[in-house]
């Protein structure tokens, strides 16, 4: 997203990350005015590194599900309690709709240099709402970095569970609603 709104902001007419790691090295400044070093900022919760370092084996539908509900709960923090039947008929969707239960690894092969942007982002006129995971157990991203929280609930994790779900989208769409065009390739038609 931060290639897309540096680079070529006239593609967009809004952005909305949700739950995203940080892009930029810049420390987190506090409501006080004190400051944390993105270093300095808590890493992930017990649990997740061992999760993502396990390898994945194939062993069966009914072990893929397994293997995925339990990463959904980690990831879901513990402010909202979790209710595994929503997260496996969900993965159990996923699938059907893909025709296939492996996973790619892709998150584990994307490309993480050239993501610090602070001075670019600074600079954006691009509408952002950052959506933030206050309750996450990890940050996002490369597995560093800090969160980002112009915005959030009072507690989902890195994953969205129902309960967030209509909040967030009237979040959206008023923030969507309110972008206006930059440039006449990006103006909305009259109706």
């Amino acid at each position: 997203m931060g290639r897309v709104l540096c680079g070529r902001p006239d593609r967009v007419l809004s952005a909305t990350p949700v739950g995203t790691g940080a892009l930029s090295e810049a420390p987190l400044v506090h409501a006080d005015g004190t400051r944390t070093g993105v270093r300095d900022l808590p890493g992930a919760a017990p649990g997740i590194p061992a999760e993502w370092a396990r390898p994945v084996e194939d062993r069966g539908l009914g072990a893929e599900l397994d293997r995925r509900v339990r990463h959904r709960s980690l990831l879901n923090g513990d402010t909202i309690p979790f209710d595994p039947r929503y997260p496996r008929e969900l993965e159990r969707r996923v699938i059907a709709h893909a025709g296939r239960y492996d996973t790619s690894g892709a998150h584990a092969r994307a490309e993480r240099t050239g993501r610090e942007r602070t001075g670019a982002l600074a600079g954006t006129e691009v509408p952002v709402l950052v959506i933030a995971a206050p309750a996450a157990p990890a940050p996002s991203g490369s597995g560093g970095g800090r969160r980002l929280g112009a915005r959030g609930d009072p507690g989902h994790g890195a994953r969205l569970p129902r309960e967030v779900l209509t909040p967030l989208a009237e979040a959206i769409l008023v923030h969507t609603a309110a972008s206006q065009p930059r440039s006449s390739a990006l103006r909305r038609p009259s109706r």
